[in-house]
């Protein structure tokens, strides 16, 4: 029927015990945050592929549901500034990191974030799965910590394209180059694409 499952990568974190100290405060998300947070998506997301187009009703309707049915939302600030977030929740056997953003620079805010959950929200589970592939330096900053990181290939999510003539027109390219097999690994390589598991329903 002309669905795919495009290979990508998943970072799995071995359970271990990892400080979350950092120079950024901490906090739950509270809904006044909600702006600071949406312009972080816009701009984190703004250079991958893959990612869900949110308004404000998708972000109001998917808060109440994407923990299923809870989740642990962290915001990081600079001073009074939030320069980053991460969303976690436990899923299957793992706890798993369903979505983060920061400001450029802020590696180290969403390293502290990820460390926080793993050791504290996520500690009773054998891992922590997140989609970090797009974010070596955090990747970086989190193996300095002391945590051993993997990736992993994952197929689980399916895509299609509904409208071959329109999206080769808004791509500016030649339909036929949308009808190949390895099209789904072109328009989203595992490492500058992300489908936010926050988005999986």
């Amino acid at each position: 029927l002309g669905w795919m499952s495009p290979v990508r990568h998943l970072t799995f974190i071995d359970s271990v015990r990892v400080d979350a100290e950092g120079s950024c405060s901490l906090a739950p998300f509270a809904a006044a945050d909600l702006d600071a947070v949406t312009q972080i998506y816009e701009r984190y997301n703004n250079g991958l592929s893959g990612p869900t187009v949110r308004n404000q009703p998708y972000w109001h309707g998917q808060l109440r549901y994407a923990g299923n049915p809870h989740e642990d939302f962290l915001v990081a600030r600079d001073g009074d500034e939030i320069v980053a977030y991460a969303r976690g929740t436990p899923l299957y056997d793992f706890y798993v990191v369903m979505e983060h953003g920061y400001l450029p620079g802020y590696e180290d805010a969403l390293a502290q974030l990820i460390c926080r959950l793993h050791a504290t929200e996520g500690a009773a589970f054998s891992g922590t799965i997140a989609q970090l592939a797009v974010a070596p330096v955090v990747q970086e900053r989190l193996r300095a910590r002391g945590l051993n990181l993997r990736t992993v290939e994952d197929v689980f999510w399916m895509w299609r394209i509904i409208s071959p003539a329109r999206l080769a027109a808004k791509l500016g390219v030649p339909a036929a180059e949308l009808e190949t097999d390895d099209v789904f690994h072109r328009l989203l390589p595992p490492e500058h694409s992300v489908y936010w598991i926050a988005d999986r329903f």
